[in-house]
């Protein structure tokens, strides 16, 4: 979805400006799925600064193993970046550790 690869890609500017540069050079193609791997690596490294109490920054990082593990796909659907995420994991066969 468009708006879907629009938020990942402002999520990245706002959140990694280097990483979003860098994929400024991929092809028009590609670039949605890169953006998405970073995307989610940023919001992941910002679990630790968003979060004043550990049992909440616990919660979030399990929603997303429950993501990538399948559990929660109508959530999934529903946020732009696990879905865009999800997307680049399948079109590209990635394995998720």
């Amino acid at each position: 979805m468009p708006e879907n690869t629009d938020f990942v890609s402002a999520h990245l500017k706002r959140h990694d400006r280097d990483r979003f540069n860098a994929t400024l050079l991929l092809s028009g193609e590609n670039r949605p799925a890169v953006q998405a791997l970073y995307a989610f690596a940023a919001e992941i490294a910002q679990v630790r600064e968003r979060i004043s109490e550990p049992g909440a920054g616990e919660i979030r990082q399990q929603w997303w193993v429950d993501v990538l593990d399948g559990k929660r796909e109508s959530e999934a659907q529903e946020n732009p970046l696990a879905s865009e995420l999800l997307a680049a994991l399948k079109r590209f066969e990635l394995p998720v550790l």
